[in-house]
């Protein structure tokens, strides 16, 4: 990962488990977004980026391309040169690294 733009923290509060005295309790689980900048890997390069996806653990935000940035869709393609900017779990950090690495690891062709 080249460089690290910001943090953002997340707090999802989760209620409704009783203690037995009438008061709930609250359960606060604290999750760090990372977001970064990566230049897109040589093997991605005429893969759709959809395959930079994992559910609630990485995804790809945007790219810049050209000079110009856009949103990353669902058919994105990318090229040589793209520079992507990625939200990721910090938890998921290595499996994004590795993902980056082996493209055909998700089946996207």
């Amino acid at each position: 990962m080249t460089s690290l733009v910001s943090h953002l923290t997340l707090d999802a509060i989760r209620s409704g488990t009783s203690l037995g005295t009438g008061i709930d309790a609250v359960a606060a689980i604290l999750v760090v977004i990372v977001l970064i900048e990566r230049e897109l890997p040589e093997a991605w390069a005429g893969r759709k980026l959809a395959g930079l996806t994992e559910s609630d653990r990485f995804r790809v935000v945007s790219v810049s391309r050209g000079g110009e940035a856009r949103l990353a869709g669902a058919e994105l393609v990318g090229q040589e040169g793209d520079l992507l900017h990625l939200a990721v779990r910090k938890d998921a950090l290595d499996e994004l690294e590795a993902r980056l690495g082996d493209p055909t690891a998700v089946g996207h062709p």
